[in-house]
């Protein structure tokens, strides 16, 4: 991602700028969910539901399984997919049947122009479409 510039100008009433030289103006960045959207929910591609044959024919993984390393004879095995509970499924299958990360708002340091105006270097730490606040 690339660092971006945010600038915010403080305007009165009237739509005029308002240059207030001990204001205090606090910038936030919070993750758009893309189910829940501000435009609505978004429905769900029929291409991206599991289907019968999502995990090869298999019932989705159950992801409360406790990870543990996977001793045979003399080796130890460090890959999940040689765990009993998921030896069935590939590590795709078990990336895709996980939970998505939550992404954190992000608070943006505002210095003033000195005319109105402030400014905020932001670079997101996450891949996605960001709301301003």
């Amino acid at each position: 991602s690339w660092p971006t510039i945010i600038t915010v100008v403080t305007r009165d009433q009237y739509g005029n700028v308002a240059n207030a030289p001990n204001m205090k103006v606090e910038v936030k960045a919070i993750p758009i969910d893309e189910l829940n959207s501000s435009v609505g929910p978004v429905k769900l591609n029929e291409a991206l539901m599991p289907d019968g044959m999502t995990f090869g024919g298999h019932p989705p993984p159950n992801l409360d399984t406790k990870y543990e390393v996977t001793v045979s004879e003399k080796a130890f095995y460090h890959a999940i997919s040689v765990s009993k509970a998921y030896d069935n499924y590939s590590f795709e299958e078990l990336r895709w049947a996980s939970p998505k990360l939550q992404r954190q708002s992000e608070n943006m340091l505002v210095r003033p122009n000195g005319d109105g105006t402030y400014s905020a270097n932001w670079t997101p730490s996450n891949v996605g479409w960001y709301k301003i606040h």
